[in-house]
């Protein structure tokens, strides 16, 4: 469903005289913020992988759009992934201060940069994978992957919103199902993870240059 069709559901069962665009448009943009703390499916997860070039110093961007972590890679040889271990700042730091060579290892974050130690060659394949948040919705056109798998629970997110602000008898309504759209996601992203057939949506993969 694009933005406008999920305003038009949501101001159809709303169904007040006193809502403005404006507050519609709050109600959405705090619906989708609240599932994005907690929830975690295939489709929101993403992948980025990045060749180390020849003016390698600070590190791993780290993704504007990062949510959650889950992983970082060495991919260089496809047939000997290696997943680095997160570690804390200062072991990382003390590795590359001695100088070490070697496969990269481990890594910490640091600022807007994921430091790697031993610090990796260059042509070294590195791949993140994370949950990435939402894209901002604004024309009537929009989408985004959760307007895409379950738009219900951003209609029934932003009508629990709505009746709070306006003491809506309704509200502990709107509540409840936005809660079971919710746990209905949840027990989804579950099963698919556990049987390894992931149908709510696929990961999205991005190539990039380091």
């Amino acid at each position: 469903m694009t933005l406008g069709e999920i305003k038009a559901d949501f101001t159809a069962l709303l169904n007040r005289r006193d809502l403005t665009t404006a507050l519609t448009t709050s109600f959405i943009n705090n619906a989708i913020l609240r599932v994005q703390r907690t929830l975690r499916i295939p489709a929101m997860e993403k992948s980025i992988r990045a060749t180390v070039g020849s003016l390698y110093t600070s590190g791993l961007d780290v993704p504007g759009d990062l949510l959650q972590f889950i992983s970082l890679s060495d991919e260089t040889y496809p047939h000997n992934v290696v997943e680095l271990s997160r570690v804390s700042l200062a072991q990382v730091m003390a590795i590359l201060n001695t100088g070490e060579t070697g496969p990269s290892r481990v890594f910490a974050r640091r600022g807007s940069k994921f430091v790697i130690a031993p610090e990796p060659a260059e042509g070294t394949v590195l791949r993140i994978d994370y949950y990435a948040t939402f894209r901002t919705l604004s024309a009537d056109a929009d989408t985004n992957v959760l307007t895409d798998v379950a738009p219900d629970v951003l209609t029934y997110g932003a009508l629990s919103y709505a009746a709070s602000y306006f003491l809506d008898k309704r509200q502990a309504d709107f509540e409840a199902r936005f809660k079971q759209i919710m746990e209905d996601l949840d027990i989804q992203a579950l099963r698919d993870e556990l049987t390894g057939n992931a149908q709510v949506a696929p990961a999205s993969f991005y190539p990039s240059d380091w």
